[in-house]
């Protein structure tokens, strides 16, 4: 694996709430932590409500 496949670092300890998204089309999430994942609808159902269907366009940071 190169450094410019890595789409996401980290590094320490990580307890996230609700869920987790990444979204890094052709990249990897690199973790060098202690991590806890536990799942809580009431965390993320509401704001899941106002997510927006995405497009990548041309010119945009993604362009490889």
């Amino acid at each position: 694996m190169t450094k410019e496949q890595i789409g996401y670092f980290q590094n320490g300890s990580f307890n996230p709430s609700g869920g987790y998204l990444m979204d890094a089309p052709g990249t990897v999430a690199l973790f060098n932590a202690a991590m806890t994942f536990k799942y809580n609808r009431d965390a993320i159902e509401k704001p899941s409500k106002k997510f927006k269907t995405t497009t990548w366009y041309r010119g945009s940071w993604n362009d490889q």
